[in-house]
């Protein structure tokens, strides 16, 4: 029971999620994802002129008043790597076949919670007032594509998805959606405070530490890949 309990942790790192992140967990029902999600992004896809975000309507003044404290920035850039994590290990679910047993197979499920219960989009909003002020628009698009890679999983097949038994078409879509969103998160924390930046990887590096100490080696499924690392692929 132990095993089982850390394993569902494991694979949407949530031991040490905030509180508030905790109270939206009530939420599982994915045909709930996927509406709220398709509203979101009519809101968020980039505008037609300028290349700006309707996400932040009023520019750079809009982005700050969204601004969370400096304090603040490094939570909501750990829940944003928290996220590129879950979706690696989702793809490893996929392209390695094992772990049959979790309850991580369930695609839709999987990405449903990494948007709703991280408050993605919300996140990437509000962190983006830390990027310079000429790299604005591009840190509101790297956002953007990131939680858009996670919503066309949800949205483009009807069917559900497991992660074990997925046809040759559904397989290639949904990893190239999940590589979409990871290298979507290196690009927005490269426009990030590097201080912020590092101190939210050594939060999420000291509380993977203390999983893997409190939990026997056997019951490790599926380990955290290293988050954060800038891919050339």
């Amino acid at each position: 029971m132990a095993a089982l309990q850390f394993l569902t942790a494991a694979l949407v790192p949530s031991l040490h999620m905030s509180a508030s992140i905790a109270r939206t967990q009530k939420t599982g029902n994915v045909q709930t994802y996927a509406a709220l999600s398709r509203r979101h992004l009519l809101r968020c896809v980039p505008a037609l002129a300028g290349g700006a975000s309707v996400c932040i309507r009023g520019g750079s003044a809009y982005a700050a008043s969204l601004r969370p404290s400096r304090a603040s920035l490094q939570e909501e850039l750990v829940q944003i790597l928290r996220v590129q994590e879950a979706s690696e290990q989702e793809t490893r679910l996929i392209v390695t076949g094992k772990y049959k047993e979790l309850q991580r197979l369930n695609i839709k499920r999987a990405i449903g919670m990494m948007i709703d219960n991280y408050d993605l989009a919300g996140r990437f909003v509000r962190a983006s007032a830390f990027a310079p002020s000429d790299k604005l628009n591009a840190a509101t698009q790297y956002g953007n594509t990131a939680v858009e890679g996670l919503v066309q999983i949800i949205e483009y097949f009807q069917v559900d998805l497991v992660a074990n038994d997925l046809t040759s078409d559904q397989q290639s879509f949904v990893l190239k959606a999940l590589r979409s969103t990871s290298k979507s998160v290196d690009l927005f924390m490269g426009l990030m405070p590097s201080d912020a930046v590092d101190a939210a990887r050594k939060q999420i590096e000291t509380e993977n530490a203390l999983n893997i100490k409190e939990f026997p080696e056997e019951a490790y499924l599926n380990p955290t890949p290293v988050v954060g690392v800038m891919r050339t692929t």
